[in-house]
C-alpha cells in the first residue's frame, strides 16, 4: 500500500513536469507566430522589389543576383520554421497524449489502492485460517511422531526377542546335534548289547524320540518365521509412519511459507467484452489502448504477437520520440505467461 501511494505520488509529480512541459512549448509557439509573420512579410517585400527590379531593369546584375540570395535565405528559413512549428505541434500532441496516459495512471491507482485495501483484509482473514491449519498439522506431526516413537519401541523390543529366539534355536540345534549323536552311539550300544543278549532293539521308540526333537525343532523355526513377519510388518508400518511424518514436516514448512508470505500481487480490473485492459503496461494510455482496440488487437497474447513496427503503424505515431513499443511486448508476455499459470 506504501508503494502504492509512492507511485501515485511520482505520477503526479511526472504529471505537473509534464504540464509545465506543454505550457513551456505553447509559449515557444505562440512565440515563434509573429517571427513567422513578420518573415511572411519581409518576404512578400522581397518578391514586390524583385518584381519592381525584374520590371524596371535599374539595378545591375550584382545587385539582382544579392537580392535572389536573400530571397532564398528567407525562404529556406520560412521552411525550417515550418519544420519546426510542425514538431512543436507534434510534440505538443505527444504530450496532451502523454497526460491523457497520466490522469489514467493515477485513476488506475487509485482503484488498485482500494482493491489493495480490501485484498489486505481478505488476506488478514486468510492469515487467521492458515495459522488454524498450522495449529492442526502441528498436532497431526506430534500424534505421529508418538505413533513412529511407539513403533521404534515396539520393533525394538522384536528385535530382541528375535535375537533370543535365534539364541534358543542355535542352543536347540545344538542339542539337536548332540542328540542325533547321542541317539547314534546309544543306537550303536544297543545294538551291540542287544546282539549280544540277542534281542534287537526298538527301532519304532527310536524313531519317535528322534521326530520329537524334529518336531520340537520344527515349532521353534515357525515361531522365528513368525517373528520375523511380524518384525517386517513392524519395518513396513515404521516406514510408512516415517513418511506421513516427513509429508506433514513438509506440510507444515508449507504453511509457514504461507504465513510468511503477504501477497502484495497488483489487482488487476476484470475483463470486458473479452478486452484485457492493455492501459495496464506502462506506456499505453487510454488513447493508444483504444486505437490498439480498433486494430483488433484487444488481448495480451495478441499484443505480444506484434512488431515493434507494427504497434508504431496502429498507434500513428508522427514524432520520432521513442516511446518503447519493445517494452509493451515484453510486459504483454509477461502478462500472457501469467494468466496462463493461474489458470
Amino acid at each position: 500500500m506504501a508503494q502504492l501511494r509512492e507511485q501515485l505520488a511520482t505520477s503526479q509529480s511526472t504529471l505537473q513536469a509534464t504540464e509545465a512541459e506543454r505550457q513551456a512549448l505553447t509559449q515557444r509557439l505562440e512565440a515563434l507566430e509573429p517571427e513567422k509573420a513578420a518573415v511572411d512579410a519581409q518576404l512578400a517585400d522581397l518578391q514586390v522589389q524583385v518584381r519592381q527590379l525584374q520590371a524596371d531593369q535599374i539595378r545591375d546584375q550584382e545587385v539582382l543576383g544579392r537580392l535572389r540570395g536573400q530571397v532564398a535565405t528567407l525562404q529556406s528559413n520560412n521552411n525550417t520554421l515550418e519544420t519546426a512549428l510542425q514538431s512543436l505541434q507534434e510534440e505538443l500532441e505527444v504530450a496532451h497524449t502523454a497526460r491523457l496516459d497520466r490522469d489514467a495512471q493515477i485513476e488506475n491507482l487509485h482503484r488498485a489502492l482500494d482493491h489493495a485495501q480490501t485484498q489486505n483484509a481478505e488476506m488478514q482473514d486468510t492469515w487467521n485460517a492458515l495459522q488454524d491449519a498450522m495449529g492442526k498439522v502441528q498436532a497431526e506431526n506430534a500424534q505421529l511422531q508418538a505413533e513412529r516413537d511407539q513403533a521404534i519401541q515396539e520393533r525394538i523390543a522384536l528385535q530382541s526377542e528375535h535375537g533370543e529366539l535365534q539364541a534358543e534355536l542355535a542352543t536347540l540345534r545344538q542339542i539337536n546335534a548332540t542328540h542325533e549323536q547321542h541317539w547314534t552311539e546309544l543306537h550303536r550300544l544297543l545294538l551291540g548289547s542287544s546282539l549280544a543278549e540277542g534281542e534287537a532293539p526298538d527301532p519304532l521308540q527310536l524313531a519317535a524320540a528322534l521326530q520329537q526333537q524334529r518336531d520340537r525343532l520344527s515349532e521353534l523355526e515357525a515361531a522365528l518365521e513368525k517373528v520375523t513377519d511380524e518384525r517386517a510388518q513392524l519395518e513396513a508400518e515404521r516406514d510408512r509412519l516415517t513418511t506421513e511424518l516427513e509429508q506433514a514436516i513438509a506440510q507444515q514448512k508449507k504453511l509457514q511459507q504461507s504465513l510468511k508470505r503477504r501477497p502484495t500481487s497488483k489487482s488487476r480490473p476484470k475483463r470486458a467484452e473479452g478486452r484485457d485492459p492493455l492501459s495496464e503496461i506502462p506506456g499505453i494510455g487510454p488513447v493508444y489502448e483504444q486505437r490498439l482496440y480498433e486494430a483488433g488487437i484487444t488481448t495480451f497474447a495478441q499484443l505480444s504477437q506484434l512488431s515493434p513496427e507494427r504497434i508504431r503503424e496502429i498507434i500513428k505515431l508522427k514524432s520520432k520520440r521513442k516511446i518503447g513499443p519493445e517494452s509493451w511486448i515484453t510486459e504483454a508476455r509477461a502478462m500472457t505467461e501469467a494468466e496462463s499459470e493461474e489458470s
